[in-house]
């Protein structure tokens, strides 16, 4: 059972290559076998021990309110559930909020995927996992978990899948060290960051006021590799950034579901 309890879900960004249904929706309530991504996201992380869910959104976040809209109260630009609902009426897309606790922030339209977590700083004051609310995985998080706890050095630890076209790379040494963080290469021994990211509150350290893009700013800083670690995952992992992985990421379930 996973130590952390809590995470983060980067649900802010626009999803331009998916433009036929983003310009009414933010692209984690793209549906995905009839459902949100953002919820194929909460129901796995739910299953693997996470309570407490923040989501941090931006544009058209009244869209997620008003998608979770009949069982929550809103006040101050938060979006708040409590445990126990079990007296509400739920579908069962939703049946798993019962069991947890959710908060969903307007972080700002514009704002960068650093800075949006950043605003969460005083409240992460525990080990927490973070990831993007566009990308979908079988990953074994306390494997992830496991790597961030075990000693005092690491700050961080990430799923590492084999490489993809389009994303930034990571190279890992023999004891799961990152050593660097770099863009496309040609070179298959490589990986990407899977975007299932361990953290403890010692990041918050590492951010700057000019930090914009998490993976770009703050991952890439040179004083953070020596605490960075990698876990491999071999498995179901996919990220949805246009219609084709949309349509690929329906495949892949069905296969998993057969």
């Amino acid at each position: 059972m996973n130590t952390i309890k809590t995470a983060v879900i980067l649900a802010g960004g626009r999803g331009t290559r998916l433009s036929e249904q983003t310009h009414k929706i933010p692209k984690p309530l793209v549906r995905l076998q009839g459902k949100p991504i953002l919820l194929h996201i909460m129901e796995k992380l739910a299953k693997d021990g996470i309570t407490k869910f923040y989501i941090l959104g931006g544009y058209k976040i009244d869209e997620i309110y008003t998608y979770f809209l009949d069982n929550v109260n809103i006040s101050n630009n938060k979006l708040i559930f409590s445990k126990g609902l079990s007296g509400l009426e739920m579908s069962n897309d939703l049946a798993f909020l019962k069991s947890v606790e959710v908060q969903i922030l307007d972080t700002g339209l514009n704002t960068g995927t650093a800075q949006r977590l950043y605003q969460l700083k005083d409240e992460l004051k525990e080990p927490f996992l973070m990831t993007y609310g566009d990308s979908i995985s079988d990953v074994d998080t306390e494997a992830i978990e496991d790597l961030l706890l075990k000693d005092n050095e690491t700050i961080l630890s990430l799923c590492a899948v084999p490489k993809k076209e389009r994303f930034g790379l990571i190279t890992i040494n023999d004891d799961n060290k990152v050593s660097s963080f770099k863009e496309k290469s040609s070179d298959t021994k490589e990986f990407v960051n899977g975007g299932f990211i361990c953290m403890k509150p010692d990041i918050f350290n590492y951010f700057s006021f000019d930090d914009e893009d998490f993976s770009h700013d703050v991952l890439e800083k040179k004083d953070l590799i020596g605490h960075v670690k990698a876990y491999i995952h071999n498995g179901f992992w996919k990220a949805i950034d246009s219609q084709r992985d949309l349509e690929e990421a329906e495949d892949l379930l069905k296969e998993l579901d057969k």
